[in-house]
């Protein structure tokens, strides 16, 4: 089945269609409904199997920290690969047909029961060349509980049709962080602005993993540059000191 899967999206791209939902302006947050399939998010899980390492967190300018009181979770870092490349033209499409060469590396991350990653930011101050977006994308949690990508300083208000998408039951992620968690649906995936339109970050794209309770959750981190991505450059999350 991969195989045959690999060889269509070699000859051309399918074109998947998504929903999109606005849900914030400042910052930007938009949510998007089937961004990936169910046979794509099947086939990033399989890709990504043997290739789980700890996931990094980096601390100011230090890379490649490892400190699990933070962040739990383990990373793989896809190959290149015919289907991986047509999630990247989409990624770039939805952005506004920029260029693929802003993206890092896609990264599938995989949370067991208890693992999480502590509020942080996608950015952080001085970068050179900083992440000027996010996507995070749900592969799989049909039978978890918890594991929310929470927002801890969203104080918006929303209508009630957002609750398919967004814990609004007084659940322990909402009490443990506050602001908004959104729920982790197979597909499904959250968008975000991370900086300002002077290049300056947002600090309301502040966020956080919010442990496992039951199960496992696996996503997608996909990032884009405000210019050409580099290998080996400053790519791990920013965890904010407690000073700032």
């Amino acid at each position: 089945m991969f195989n045959q899967m690999r060889t269509d999206y070699e000859v051309q791209c399918p074109v998947q269609k998504y929903q999109t939902h606005i849900f914030s302006t400042d910052p930007l947050m938009i949510y998007i409904e089937d961004y990936l399939s169910y046979e794509e998010t099947r086939y990033l899980l399989h890709l990504a199997d043997p290739l789980f390492i700890q996931s990094p967190v980096s601390k100011g300018y230090r890379l490649n920290e490892y400190d699990l009181s933070i962040r739990s979770s383990k990373s793989a870092v896809l190959p290149n690969d015919p289907i991986v490349a047509c999630i990247e033209k989409r990624t770039m499409d939805f952005q506004g047909y920029q260029s693929v060469n802003r993206l890092e590396d896609l990264q599938v991350v995989k949370y067991g029961i208890s693992d999480q990653f502590r509020p942080h930011f996608d950015w952080f101050g001085g970068m050179e060349n900083p992440r000027v977006s996010t996507i995070f994308a749900y592969l799989e949690c049909d039978d978890c509980v918890g594991g929310s990508t929470q927002f801890p300083h969203y104080r918006g208000a929303f209508p009630a049709n957002w609750c398919k998408f967004i814990n609004c039951e007084d659940n322990e992620d909402n009490r443990a962080a506050g602001g908004v968690g959104f729920k982790p649906i197979r597909g499904n995936a959250v968008f975000w602005r991370n900086l300002y339109e002077n290049g300056t970050g947002h600090p309301g794209v502040w966020h956080a993993g919010m442990p496992v309770h039951q199960g496992r959750k696996f996503g997608l981190n996909i990032f884009t540059r405000m210019q050409n991505a580099y290998v080996g450059d400053d790519t791990s999350s920013s965890v904010e000191d407690s000073s700032a």
